[in-house]
């Protein structure tokens, strides 16, 4: 059994090819060894369409800054305007005489007169953020975040989530090869950090002994060695039960390995998998989405996160931060527009 922290990735994308290639690798349990290149991404884009597995499209973003005359030309491009504002997966704001307008791939393949009409209007993700600084946030800008975390925490995530989701499969991953170390891997629970000591790659657990890898480095903090108080972030925990958590895990992750070898196919063997097994997934959301989810998720407004859900949350918090964003103003914010109060302590 491994173990990893959570963790959360910003995904700029490079280009449009190799951005959905890359979400939709994630499926397959590719994530860190995957190796951008055109040939393979185009073929892999390519079977999608063909296949009309095209959901993962809508990670790849589209941008249209749209003079308003335009939509006050004639009766059906007014309408357009309408049904456009009515449609989930199309976000509008109007400033400047200008409707800026962020949308996903997936919508523009399957709305393709709408697309036709817009697309003179087309621009790309620089263009549309710098010709929209007027707007004092500029929130239509759509980021795409890897995260890994706990197959619960993920469910956590994509409950609240407008459903532009691409996550690891445990029907198709089989985690007994090479690709994943011969092994399961999964996310520390927020009551323990074995990894504030130093920043290891993994650790190792082999139902004794805990083995971190650093570099060329493997270090012994087995928890008989090492007293496990130190590592315990809830007081309410013992080192006793804690110790029993990791061995229950060790058997679970155990079990699951056995019965691959039995012959289970891995959508079967799956069942055995512990919800804190990690998972990669893939959200894209413009930024006035992730403040949303942010509002429910780490600062709690409709009630206390799970604390798992609120690390990953942070994480993206912080992500926000550095590209920025007043995040507690702009959560105030949707607060007073959503639930018509400010969330206190935001400030």
């Amino acid at each position: 059994m491994i173990i990893t922290k959570p963790n959360v990735e910003l995904w700029i994308p490079q280009s449009e090819i190799q951005h959905i290639a890359r979400c939709a690798s994630v499926c397959y349990g590719s994530k860190g060894i995957r190796i951008p290149n055109d040939v393979k991404d185009s073929e892999l884009v390519n079977n999608l369409i063909n296949n009309n597995h095209v959901s993962v499209f809508r990670h790849s973003s589209v941008y249209y800054i749209v003079p308003a005359t335009y939509f006050s030309e004639d009766e059906y491009k007014y309408y357009t305007l309408i049904g456009l504002k009515n449609n989930p997966y199309v976000h509008i704001q109007y400033f400047d005489a200008r409707y800026f307008i962020s949308t996903n791939k997936q919508w523009e393949m399957e709305n393709s007169l709408q697309a036709a009409m817009l697309s003179p209007y087309v621009v790309n993700e620089n263009t549309f953020i710098e010709f929209s600084k007027k707007d004092k946030e500029n929130l239509l800008r759509r980021l795409t975040f890897c995260i890994t975390t706990q197959i619960s925490t993920s469910r956590e995530l994509n409950r609240v989530s407008p459903n532009n989701i691409t996550e690891e499969s445990t029907r198709f991953c089989n985690y007994s090869k090479d690709k994943y170390t011969n092994d399961i891997t999964i996310v520390q629970p927020h009551w323990i950090d074995l990894f504030k000591d130093y920043d290891y790659e993994s650790i190792k657990y082999d139902g004794k002994n805990l083995l971190a890898t650093c570099g060329d480095f493997t270090l012994d903090i087995t928890l008989n060695k090492f007293p496990i108080e130190s590592y315990i972030l809830n007081r309410n925990i013992s080192a006793k039960a804690a110790k029993r958590f990791f061995g229950k895990l060790h058997k679970e992750c155990t079990h699951y390995l056995e019965t691959l070898n039995d012959g289970f196919a891995p959508q079967d063997a799956r069942e055995l998998l512990p919800l804190c097994t990690a998972t990669t997934v893939i959200y894209t959301y413009t930024v006035k989405e992730w403040i949303r989810i942010l509002a429910l998720r780490y600062y709690g407004a409709t009630g206390a996160p799970h604390p798992n859900a609120k690390i990953i949350a942070g994480l993206i918090r912080n992500e926000l931060i550095k590209l920025g964003y007043n995040v507690d103003k702009l959560v105030n914010t949707i607060l007073k527009s959503f639930y018509k109060e400010s969330l206190y302590n935001v400030y």
